[in-house]
């Protein structure tokens, strides 16, 4: 993976400097929005395993932090970021309380701030 950010263009190397936070839901974004239910009425989904590359590469090569923040309340969840090695929070009823909350708490509140003007 570092040989493929190394290939990288200068200009997107830049880019990727600028983002500090990458905030994830879990369903539909790390899922293909499907849910698998058995009789026994436990639910299962299908993630990729190319997600892991991607975001490791992000993390590691690019220095971008990835947080998952999610609704949803299955174990799943906290088990996939578990092996993503993802700081996640799940079981959320405000998302939007908590993704200012991980911005404040990183002090990025300036550079959104200063995107949006």
């Amino acid at each position: 993976m570092k040989a493929l950010f190394d290939g990288l263009e200068m200009g997107i190397k830049e880019k990727f400097a600028k983002i500090k936070l990458l905030c994830l839901d879990f369903d539909g974004t790390l899922t293909d929005r499907g849910v698998y239910v058995g009789e026994d009425n436990l639910e299962s989904v299908k993630c990729d395993r190319a997600d892991g590359l991607g975001l490791e590469f992000v993390r590691k090569y690019c220095g971008i932090d990835v947080v998952i923040l999610s609704r949803e309340t299955n174990k799943v969840v906290a088990t996939r970021a578990k092996k993503l090695k993802i700081p996640c929070t799940h079981g959320l009823n405000d998302k939007l309380g908590n993704f200012l909350e991980e911005i404040k708490s990183r002090n990025l509140m300036k550079f959104v701030l200063s995107e949006m003007i």
